[in-house]
């Protein structure tokens, strides 16, 4: 207490500083294989590359971001298994509460639950990572769509139409299924009524933009350190978008 008021860092303040020069590791998938990804989703989060290694080696962040590429995630079996324990799981809920797994069923997604429990785990700990970033879903925000009808997107540089559930689901069964902290963050803008992978991270490359839509991100972190990942998602604010946000950039709400 002296010590404090006298002007002496305390412990405290001494952590905070010692947080402040942390290199903070984010394993990134701009999209995952084997899942529809809007090409403009994609663009956004692979853009985040350069653009989180550039603001954190430039001297103006007091953190520093390390992306790794990470093109499979916690792999094709892991995901697989999410995909199962999510659909026995979730059945109540998004299909018909008379419809609950048996007994079987159950056990048979709890085994599958600690599959995709391990395979993150094992993903983070073997790289020695923070967080594990993924898009949070595999298309641009829509109009409000009660009747969940079919969603377009853009693959390959060719418009299609997907079932809404294939749009929203995919990138977050892993995490559902696992019980794991997720964090979503502002990525940058995509242009949603250009056809094009242009990606907007200012108010100017906005204004290029037919119809910028917003990207976010998931940062996934490890089982019971949700404060740890709070942590690095602040760094990955911070060095890209500055200490109040101030750098973000916000469309005109009238001309959406």
């Amino acid at each position: 207490m002296q010590a404090a008021a006298e002007g002496f860092p305390t412990l405290e303040a001494e952590d905070d500083e010692k947080e402040k020069e942390k290199t903070f590791k984010i394993l990134l998938t701009p999209s995952i294989p084997g899942f529809v990804t809007d090409d403009r989703v994609a663009a956004v989060a692979a853009s985040l590359s350069d653009r989180l290694t550039a603001d954190s080696s430039s001297g103006a962040a007091p953190t520093r971001i390390e992306v790794v590429d990470c093109p499979e995630g916690p792999g094709k079996a892991a995901l697989r298994a999410a995909a199962i324990a999510y659909g026995t799981f979730a059945t109540a809920v998004f299909k018909n509460v008379a419809a609950m797994p048996d007994a079987k069923a159950y056990i048979g997604a709890v085994a599958l639950r600690d599959q995709v429990r391990e395979a993150l785990r094992s993903l983070l700990d073997e790289s020695g990572a923070d967080a594990w970033a993924v898009p949070a879903t595999s298309c641009l925000p829509f109009e409000h769509n009660p009747r969940q009808r079919k969603i377009p997107i853009l693959v390959g540089g060719e418009e299609q139409e997907v079932g809404y559930w294939t749009a929203m689901l995919p990138y977050i069964q892993a995490a559902s299924v696992a019980g794991t902290p997720v964090v979503t963050v502002p990525a940058g803008f995509a242009d949603g009524g250009g056809g094009t992978n242009s990606v907007a991270c200012t108010e100017q490359e906005m204004a290029d933009m037919a119809l910028p839509l917003p990207v976010g991100m998931q940062l996934i972190g490890r089982r019971g350190e949700d404060e740890a990942l709070l942590r690095c998602a602040s760094a990955f604010e911070t060095v890209l978008w500055g200490e109040d946000s101030a750098r973000l950039p916000r469309p005109s709400i009238g001309e959406l």
